[in-house]
Parts: C-alpha cells; structure tokens; sequence
C-alpha cells in the first residue's frame, strides 16, 4: 500500500527496511533521470516521495548581446545602444569619357549666291558723221551754206552679245561721254534702245549742246532694268537753224560708252568668277554641362557636306575656326571642283588637336566658296545656292581648362540585407542621421545625389533622395569628405526598420561657376554611407523577441516510463528578473520541432498565452534609462498530459517568448540591461517497487 501523497517520511513497502530503500533507490533515480545540462535534485532526508527539478530555461538577454547578434545595433561609449547601418560602397568613378560631348546636329545652312557681278568695260562706238545724222549728203565745198534746222534719228551699235544674251539688273548703269563735232548746235536726247526686244531700256535728255563745246557725259540708269546684249545707242534731236554754215571735212557726233559694274539678279551669260559671301555655320551642344575654355580632343571628328545648287562648278573651303593644331594653324580643307547638283562630304578629324572656342557651348564652321568662270552661256539667278550640313560625332577631351555644371556620375545601386528578427515591426527610434563618406580626386566643388530605398519583412518599401553639395577635391592628394545632409523622410526609413536597405548614388561634378582644370583620370569615390540613431526608442504597440529555442530531451525510454508511471503532481517555476525599461510579458513555449515554436507550440505555459507580466525596470525620468530591475516569480501547475509534452521521445525545443509592452514615451537603452528568465519543471513521484523495478 503506498502512502498518501505529500508523505515525507521513508516506509517500506515491499519488503526491506526504509534506509536500504533509499540507499539503492538514488543511484537508479541519479541514472535514470539525468538530462543533458540538468541534474535531479535528490532530497537529503530518505522518504518515499521525490522531487525533481528539471532545468527548462535558464536564459539572460542583455541588450549588449542583443546588438551583437545583430550587426545594425551599436553600444555607444555611454555604454548606450543606438543602430548604426553601415553600408560600404567603394566606387570609384573615374570622369573618362564622361567629359566628352556630341554637338547637336544642326540645321543645314543654305548661303546663297546673291547678286552676280557682270564687269564694266569701255565699249567703242564708231562717231556718227554729219550726213549720217542729218540723212542727206554733206557737199565738201569749203564754202558757207545755208544749214536749216533738220531733225535727226540715228542709231549706233552698242553691241555686247558677246558675253550677255539676258540680264536682270538689280544696280548699275552706262556713262555716256557725247561730244558735238558739227558745225551747228544740237538739241539731242539719247536711248539706249533694245534690238532684241524692241523697246527703250533708258535715255538721257542732253538738252543743246553748242557746236565745239567740251564733251558732256551722263549715264544710262540701269536699275530694275531688263536688257538683252543686243544694244544700240538711238540719238534723236534736231540741229539748230544759225543760217549759213561754213562746213569742212567731216565732221561727225562723238559718243563713247562705258558700261559700269552690273549686279543682276538673273543672267544668261558667260559668267565671270564669283564670291559667295562667307558664312559660318554654329553646331551647339546639347547642353552646359562642359563649358570648355580649352580642351584637348582625345578622339572626336566632324563630317561636312556641301551640296553645289549653283548651274555652275564651285570650290569651297571649311574652316573650323575653333580648332588649332601644335603650330597653331587653324584646321581648313577644300572642296574642289563641285559641279551642280553634286554633293560631297569630308570628315575632319579632330584627334589632338586643340579646341579654343569662341563660345564654349558651341563650334563653328566658316566657309566661302566661289564659282568658276564660264566660256560659254549659263543661265543663272542670284537665289541659286550651295547647302552647308554637319554631321556630328562624340568629342572625346583629353585635360580641360573650362567650367562643369552638373556632370553626372552614375553608379551602380548596393544592397544590403539586414537579418530583422520577426516581431520588432513596432519598435520606434527617436531620431536619426546619416553620412556619407566621398573621396574626391576632381578640382571642383560637386554634389551628391542619394536615391534611398529600403523594404522590410512585411513588404512595406519606402524610398526618398537626399542631395548635398560638397567642396572640391585634390586630383594630387585625393580629399576625403565627410557629408551629412538632413532629412526628414530619414526618421520614418529607419522606422520602417528594412531588412534590406539599396542606395544609389550620383554625382554630379561642378557648380557652374568655377573654372577648374580637370582631365578624364579623375575621380570620385562613394566610400560608405551610414545610417545612425541615437539610442531612444519607443514600442509603439505590442512587440516580442523570439530568441533562439533550446533543445531539452530524456533519452531513456524505460525511464520516461517510470516517472509517467509514478507521477503524483509536477509544475513549472519561473522566475523573470526585468533590468530593462520596457515592461516585458514572458511565456514558455514548447514544440516538437525548432521551427515550430513561435508558431506552433504543443503546449504554452501560461496555457493562456498571455505570458507572465512583468513590469518595466525602474528609470530616471530625465533619460529614461533603467536604475534596477523588477522581479516576478510564478508557479504553474501541470497536468500530467502536459508534463508527458517534456518526456517525448526524440525530445522537445523549448523557447522564452519575450514581449514587449507599448510605452509611453522614449526610453534609453544600455548595454548592461537584461532580462533573465529561469525556468524548470518540478515533479513530485512516489517512490515504490513500480518505479525502482519498473512495474
């Protein structure tokens, strides 16, 4: 008959005297119930009911673990905790061929031929004898005769279709010198008469011109006019009545003609050289962001092309007025020989040489032309063209003397992972900073472009730009510059507690405003940034840590047997010592797999799942920060179902799930707060022959 429960003093129950039971009772007991990292607690007075305890957890949590497991927390020199986010970057931007450039195609320019010049010349014309003039036969008698006032008609060539079939004249004229060889005075007009098309071109009104005076010169006004080559020149008037003439010789009119320097706008003719105007063509950049004072062209060429609208050969010769070579000659080409309708293209090419612009967002191209002379007739009108186009390459410079407004530097993104443990999504930080480190090997004053974005275990993404401008480097003694630019949007990121964090950077070389050298083997260098708080932080609604599980197990078969056999009551002990200033609820949970224990347990103690609260840790109310601790210390009692869950065969993990209550404000961390959580499993059995023999 065994004793009732709560029994304390040793009785034999089989035979044999109580001390010889308990003498070879404890060695089996010692033997049969050693667990890995516990120990049976034997009672010192023999008796025929034991306790056990069973360590389940015995576990200390300080906050200076907590951030060394985790790489994004840091304990200050205060001893105080904060997160610190390091991200390495460690790319280095060289300029290269970033400071290079492609001019914007430009529009083709059209130079037109303009007014064609037709050449004066002196023009001889045969004088115009007296009979000819008056049409009646002078008798050569050296005597006075009776001359009547006769009207007079008369034509002299003016013949130029030699070199003009038609004009179109825009300005010019002929001067015309008449000299009055007669006997008697002249009322004269003269025309400059059209054979071709039968009409006046212009006339000059002479008035009277006295017998023996001094040459009298006018000049046909050709403006506007339209005229072939086939000319003459119509005198008409009448000699003057003065009686009786004395008439010796033959005396004749004298006129001379000299045709002055035309400009038409139309000419069927043989065409003399002529110069089209220079013009110039500007090829832009397509924006400011080098604005080049002197450059080396480390590659780089410009194709031309000239198409001839002109009815005539042309040579034209291009000039890139910007770009000079070591002696300092300006580069030029010619274009020979281009015959109407045809178009040809050169390439220049522009490596090393020196590019000194007139405007340093620009390059220009001057060019003149002119056209061949003709030996025969050619058809041609002042509108008529030759078309100048470009086609543009990338320039490549090697050092440039200049002015960079934004030049950009891209650089890849980088990730980093963050391991977040589950179950922090509510904590808050205060506030927070960030800095990144650049290393500087460019002579100009630059900026920096942060593209920030980050998601966390929930899915939630957050992303933002920062920019900062900093100081210029030293290509000799590269500079390295600390930069911290503030941002709102920073606090709420860091909240979003992202387990995994991109950055890309940009930067953007220059002001605008500097002038500088700079040449393609500088650089820049992301060299880090990081992410900072200080270390106040706020729950702002329930939170938990899930540390990781431990393994408790009872390999012997034979002895879990016994004990479910001879189990009169058992229980779960905990004590929690909170030194943290967050009031903390505690529950044991205990699963069959590691995997499973936040998640799945097969058995929570409290059963109720709302764990053993506990208060926060007392704190200076001017920094939050803990000043002791606060203790609590339970008692569970188990079914026997649930003392069976730590006997399973294979074992169980156990795990202290560690939730925090929401606060009421900010609080401070330090590197020697804890929480200790012990925890073990006593169990009360009735020692008889069942459990020693096993029956």
């Amino acid at each position: 008959m065994s004793r009732a429960r709560g029994a304390t003093s040793p009785r034999a129950t089989a035979g044999g005297s109580p001390a010889r039971q308990a003498w070879w009772a404890v060695p089996l007991l010692l033997s049969v119930l050693a667990m890995p990292a516990c120990q049976p607690r034997m009672p010192q007075v023999p008796s025929t009911n034991w306790t056990l305890r069973i360590p389940v957890a015995d576990s200390t949590f300080t906050i200076a673990s907590v951030a060394e497991d985790a790489g994004y927390l840091e304990i200050g020199d205060d001893q105080s905790m904060g997160l610190r986010i390091s991200q390495p970057m460690g790319q280095r931007e060289t300029l290269g061929d970033r400071l290079s450039v492609k001019p914007v195609r430009p529009t083709p320019v059209e130079t037109q031929l303009g007014a064609i010049t037709i050449p004066g010349e002196t023009v001889d014309v045969p004088p115009i004898a007296m009979a000819d003039l008056i049409g009646q036969e002078i008798p050569d008698t050296g005597i006075a005769l009776p001359f009547p006032a006769t009207g007079i008609e008369s034509d002299v060539e003016l013949d130029l279709s030699n070199r003009i079939q038609e004009l179109e004249i825009i300005e010019g004229g002929i001067v015309v010198t008449i000299t009055n060889g007669l006997p008697v005075p002249l009322i004269v007009e003269l025309e400059l008469f059209d054979n071709s098309i039968g009409g006046v071109v212009a006339s000059i009104d002479f008035g009277r011109i006295e017998s023996g005076s001094a040459p009298l010169s006018d000049t046909f006004d050709l403006d506007g006019a339209s005229m072939s080559g086939d000319l003459a020149i119509r005198v008409v008037g009448t000699t003057v009545d003065v009686g009786d003439v004395l008439v010796e010789g033959n005396p004749a009119l004298q006129i001379q003609a000299e045709i002055l320097e035309l400009k038409v706008s139309r000419a069927v003719a043989k065409i003399p050289q002529q110069d089209l105007p220079e013009s110039r063509l500007d090829i832009d950049f397509p924006d400011d962001r080098i604005q080049v004072t002197s450059a080396e062209i480390r590659q780089g060429g410009l194709s031309l092309s000239v198409r001839n609208d002109i009815p005539i050969i042309v040579s034209v010769t291009l000039t890139l007025a910007d770009f000079q070579d070591e002696g300092g000659n300006k580069l030029a080409l010619t274009i020979d020989g281009l015959k109407p309708g045809e178009t040809q293209e050169k390439r220049f090419v522009l490596d090393d040489f020196m590019f000194l612009p007139e405007n340093p967002l620009q390059l220009r191209v001057l060019y003149s032309a002119k056209t061949d002379s003709t030996n025969d007739f050619k058809e041609i009108a002042s509108d008529a063209q030759i078309v100048v186009n470009a086609e543009t390459e990338e320039l490549l410079f090697g050092e440039v003397q200049g002015i960079l407004n934004n030049l950009q530097l891209d650089q890849d993104p980088v990730v980093q992972t963050l391991d977040i443990p589950e179950g922090l999504d509510n904590l808050a930080i205060a506030t927070t900073s960030l800095e990144a480190w650049v290393t500087s090997g460019v002579g100009f004053g630059s900026s920096i472009e942060l593209l920030i974005e980050g998601t966390n275990n929930a899915g939630k993404s957050l992303g933002f730009t920062i920019a900062e401008d900093f100081e210029a480097g030293d290509p000799d003694q590269p500079r390295v510059i600390r930069i911290a630019p503030e941002s709102e949007q920073l606090t709420d990121f860091l909240n979003l507690l992202p387990s995994e964090i991109t950055v890309t950077p940009t930067i953007k070389v220059g002001d605008g405003e500097s002038t500088e050298r700079i040449a393609p083997e500088h650089w820049v260098q992301v060299d880090s940034v990081v992410f900072e708080s200080e270390a106040r932080f706020e729950i702002k609604a329930n939170d938990r840590i899930n540390p990781k599980p431990q393994n408790l197990s009872l390999n012997d078969e034979e002895a879990r047997i016994r004990i479910s056999n001879n189990l009169i009551s058992s229980s779960v002990i905990t004590k929690i010592e909170n030194g943290i200033p967050l009031a903390v609820r505690v529950s044991l949970q205990v699963s069959a797999n590691e995997d499973s224990v936040y998640t799945n347990p097969i058995l929570t103690i409290p059963r109720d799942g709302e764990g053993f609260g506990v208060e926060a840790a007392p704190t200076d109310p001017a920094t939050g920060r803990s000043t002791g601790s606060s203790e609590s210390l339970r008692t569970v009692v188990l079914e026997k179902e649930e003392l069976l869950v730590f006997l399973r065969e294979g074992g169980v993990f156990t795990g202290v799930l560690v939730e925090f209550d929401d606060t009421d404000g900010f609080v401070e961390l330090r590197a020697s707060d804890q929480i200790r959580v012990q925890a073990a499993t006593e169990v009360l059995l009735e020692l008889n022959e069942s459990l020693v023999q096993g029956r």
